[in-house]
């Protein structure tokens, strides 16, 4: 997470914090100063009221980086839900577009048509006398079609006809006009009729570019085959119309697992709750049925320092297992007979104080009104959105976090 300069007393932290514009961006959006007012005057008129810090106190602004903290987080997970639904459904759309082509394809092929760019066969061009006489339109002997002439009424040649046929004579030629009608050369009498090609051989009408009245009704491009939309955005995510589905609730030690920001980010939005599913996996196989495993009833106190641990009052965290606990912690509490006070304990989510009050054994499957707690799978997705956070969330000046050691109003030193 990028930070900006911070201020060097708690003087210019409270300036900094009351002229802010912004509480920090979010891929580079601005994250307005009215968002945490309201949400700061939600938790101050709500059933949490009695437990917060006194306004303008430096508690209070400890209190006002942490609830800004929530927002961007809460924004974050927002951004990052709309970003990999949108990939998605890009995928898809590319997918079936594909499929729509292919389809497309296969039916065209499968009534014979040829494919829209499909050349003009050669055997339609405009024939010439080669083609023709293979054809058969014409005898091999024929001649050139330009050289045909009509025939030739002259007085033929001596030698040319036999002896017993005396040849033709003005007197014995009819008289022009006594030809009957049908002996003068028909009009077409050059070409034979059946030799033109017809007027539409050069293309054959099938072989077109298909439009919508000549393409059969079931390889018309279905309505998918458009161009995906454009990708959403965070404001795309909308819930549905009977609203968003609430968050899966976090058992507390999950909630312990997260940290107080996350998991009140978590209770806040369900877009964390569906990253979660999205980007980790489970990491536990399912247990036997015969299995067992001991079960603690722990209480628990936990601050940004180990003196306000040591003397804060430890709330209890319910029956939990060891290995649902930090493992800092889970490690100090093994070593210790039960009963014992163990801690302060430094972990990544501040100072730990920790008794275990009670024992026992339980089924090592999860009660069936519970879910079974995944240390692994929920310290990924911690690891998970810290990248995002590094990668697309800035603070701004007054609002940096609670536990950042160079702001003014961090008590804990190393």
């Amino acid at each position: 997470m990028t930070h900006a300069h911070h201020p060097a007393d708690a003087a210019a932290a409270a300036r900094a914090q009351r002229d802010a514009p912004t509480i920090g961006t979010v891929a580079n959006t601005p994250i307005p100063r009215t968002r945490l007012d309201e949400r700061v005057r939600d938790l101050r008129t709500g059933h949490l009221a009695t437990r917060l810090p006194t306004a303008g106190s430096k508690e209070d602004r400890q209190f006002l980086r942490w609830t800004a903290q929530v927002l961007l987080t809460e924004e974050l997970c927002r951004v990052e839900l709309a970003r990999m639904q949108a990939t998605e459904s890009a995928l898809d759309d590319d997918a079936g577009a594909a499929a729509a082509a292919s389809s497309l394809a296969d039916a065209s092929a499968s009534d014979g048509s040829p494919p829209a760019d499909a050349a003009p066969p050669l055997d339609v061009a405009t024939p010439t006398d080669a083609t023709m006489s293979a054809a058969g339109f014409l005898p091999a002997d024929a001649g050139p079609l330009a050289a045909a002439s009509p025939p030739n009424f002259a007085t033929p040649a001596a030698g040319s006809l036999p002896a017993d046929v005396a040849p033709p004579t003005d007197a014995t030629m009819p008289a022009a006009g006594s030809l009957p009608a049908d002996a003068s050369p028909p009009a077409d009498a050059a070409t034979p009729v059946d030799a033109s090609p017809p007027a539409d051989a050069a293309t054959p009408v099938d072989a077109a570019t298909p439009t919508d009245a000549t393409m059969p009704v079931d390889v018309v491009p279905p309505v998918d085959v458009a161009p995906p939309a454009a990708a959403a955005t965070s404001a795309d995510v909308a819930a549905p119309a009977n609203g968003p589905a609430a968050p899966r609730p976090l058992t507390q030690a999950e909630s312990l697992h997260l940290g107080s920001i996350n998991a009140a980010a978590w209770s806040s939005t369900s877009a964390m709750s569906a990253l979660y599913d999205l980007v980790t996996e489970p990491s536990q196989p399912a247990a036997r049925a015969t299995d067992t495993r001991p079960w603690y009833r722990v209480t628990h106190s936990v601050a940004p320092t180990a003196l306000e641990a040591a003397t804060a009052t430890p709330t209890s965290l319910g029956w939990t297992t060891l290995d649902d606990l930090p493992a800092p912690l889970a490690a100090e509490l093994r070593a210790h007979p039960s009963g014992s006070r163990v801690g302060p304990v430094h972990t990544t989510l501040g100072w730990h104080v920790a008794t275990i009050t009670a024992t026992e054994s339980r089924p090592a499957e999860p009660a069936p009104h519970t879910e079974a707690i995944d240390p692994a799978r929920l310290a990924a997705f911690n690891r998970w959105l810290d990248e995002r956070r590094h990668a697309l969330v800035t603070l701004a000046p007054g609002f940096e976090h609670p536990g950042d050691p160079s702001q003014p109003d961090n008590t804990h030193r190393h």
